[in-house]
């Protein structure tokens, strides 16, 4: 039995078989002529148009199914295939160093990535994610590769991964992941917000659970105090379903006085507010029964344009 210490990044307890999620992409730097670079320019703009279809689709499947403004955070990817910053540089690095598209592509996206990934905020260190999932959907469409996604479980499960993109974390089958953890990620990332929005169980940012987990290991998900326990024993998972039922439970009966009005005994009207960092959280507020808001920090507003 062991255990690892992440970041809570969605509550919830879960206890199941582990999925072992790997998505490699292999790019091949490919010499083009001078002939050639229109050629590739027009294919470029074939799996740019092919990826904003694609990502209109997830959209329109969170908002079909999902009120919540979760559904938004594709507009920003969205709009990240129009940036100049970023296409401008892969037609660059095409013309001006002979190269094949998907090398431009995975080269340019892994570079501003990278720069993101460095600087001291924390939201924007958490868009390289973001970078890299636009990135990851122009190759697929360039190789003619259709995407790894996990909206094909066979069988009920947590899933253990690297990192999960917005993109992967948006297309999970609730009715089969019980929960994920990663190596990577943040409470503000993308993808715990989706995970929050979406009721999953999350624990990121644990480093190298990748590396300790097989497909098939039982694994405790506790996202509430973000712990993963790899192989426990009966003693342990019995202790943790008892926390299970306890946990769901307790949103049960909460969920029950949600509509009551918060007086004391004495006749003191309380207002429940809350505080948020994203847009996306109202609709949760909303469903929790919040009245307002006590705290709203704009900087991540201000940022994300």
């Amino acid at each position: 039995m062991e255990v690892l210490k992440g970041i809570a990044a969605s509550p919830g307890i879960a206890i199941g078989k582990a999925f072992l999620f790997k998505e490699e992409v292999e790019v091949i730097r490919r010499p083009i002529t001078p002939e050639e670079i229109e050629a590739e320019v027009e294919r470029l703009k074939n799996a740019i148009d092919a990826t904003r279809q694609k990502l209109q689709e997830i959209h329109e499947r969170l908002s079909s199914y999902e009120k919540s403004p979760t559904a938004d955070l594709f507009q920003a990817h969205l709009l990240m295939l129009e940036d100049p910053l970023f296409l401008d540089r892969v037609l660059t690095e095409i013309r001006d160093n002979l190269v094949n598209a998907e090398w431009a592509v995975a080269k340019v996206g892994e570079e501003l990535a990278e720069v993101l990934s460095q600087v001291e905020d924390e939201y924007l260190r958490e868009r390289a994610a973001d970078v890299r999932d636009v990135a990851r959907h122009l190759l697929a469409h360039l190789k003619g590769e259709r995407r790894a996604e996990l909206s094909h479980l066979p069988e009920k499960v947590i899933i253990v991964a690297h990192d999960l993109t917005p993109s992967d974390t948006a297309l999970l089958p609730r009715e089969k992941v019980m929960g994920f953890a990663t190596d990577m990620g943040s409470r503000i990332s993308h993808t715990a917000i989706l995970a929050r929005s979406l009721e999953i169980p999350a624990v990121v940012g644990l480093g190298d659970i990748t590396s300790r987990v097989s497909t098939g290991d039982l694994i405790i998900l506790d996202g509430n105090h973000g712990e993963v326990i790899i192989n426990p024993d009966e003693e342990t998972v019995a202790k943790y379903e008892a926390m299970r039922a306890r946990f769901v439970e307790h949103e049960r009966e909460l969920e029950s006085i949600r509509e009551l009005p918060a007086v004391t005994l004495d006749g003191h009207e309380v207002t429940l507010s809350a505080n948020i960092e994203f847009p996306e959280e109202v609709a949760a507020l909303k469903r929790y029964g919040a009245k307002g808001i006590g705290l709203y920090r704009t900087e991540y507003f201000y940022l994300r344009k």
